[in-house]
């Protein structure tokens, strides 16, 4: 795709969005609804305004840019004060949560489609995270204490990114055509511990530059 074609996808996708939020106040309907109408009337299959292959660079750019905003608005209204009271239930639910979920997943999947360990553990890899484009707009906007609702909040989105390493990870294991983890799994810890640095350098670095205050 052109940077042209990659800019207009981009305007439509964000004309379709804000559209969408304005109907959604109007009809009081929830917005992950209507917008998930907005995509379809748009898309392929009615209007044929969008036609991203998924494994384009426009859409990887979409992804990357829409997750990274969702993210950060749920990261800026989440306080360090509140979900420190839940550190140990949020850290058990962040690594060895999804890793648990992973596994539940795939013994049916293992049973029923007779898929072998590895290639069932990666489709409980892609199912075992919540998604944070849909749980951190609706928690924000139920009214719930705020220990609930950000606990639910952080869970989401440090678990998104460990299900993503987590998928990689065994999807990079099947396609070597190992069936063996290897190396694989001090790949997984690497990358989740790169990734928390970089996080937490790049938050404190971005809090400084926001703050009202000296420190």
């Amino acid at each position: 795709m052109g940077i042209q074609e990659i800019l207009r996808d981009a305007g439509v996708i964000l004309v379709a969005g804000l559209v969408a939020f304005t109907l959604a106040a109007v009809l009081r309907l929830p917005q992950m609804i209507v917008l998930v109408v907005a995509g379809v009337v748009v898309g392929p299959s009615a209007l044929g305004l969008i036609d991203v292959p998924l494994a384009s660079t426009g859409a990887q750019l979409v992804f990357s840019f829409g997750v990274s905003l969702i993210l950060f608005h749920g990261g800026v209204g989440v306080s360090l004060r509140v979900i420190s009271r839940t550190a140990i239930g949020l850290g058990l639910l962040v690594l060895p949560g999804v890793l648990l979920s992973a596994a539940v997943v795939a013994v049916p999947v293992l049973l029923l489609f007779g898929l072998d360990p590895v290639p069932a553990l990666l489709v409980g890899a892609v199912l075992a995270s919540t998604d944070p484009a849909i749980v951190i707009p609706l928690f924000d906007r139920l009214g719930l204490r705020p220990k609930v609702a950000q606990t639910v909040i952080a869970e989401s989105a440090f678990n998104d990114p460990t299900g993503t390493v987590l998928a990689l990870t065994l999807a990079g294991v099947v396609a070597s055509g190992s069936g063996t983890f290897g190396g694989s799994l001090g790949e997984f810890a690497t990358e989740l511990s790169l990734g928390a640095v970089l996080g937490i350098v790049g938050g404190g670095l971005i809090a400084l530059l926001l703050s009202t205050h000296r420190f």
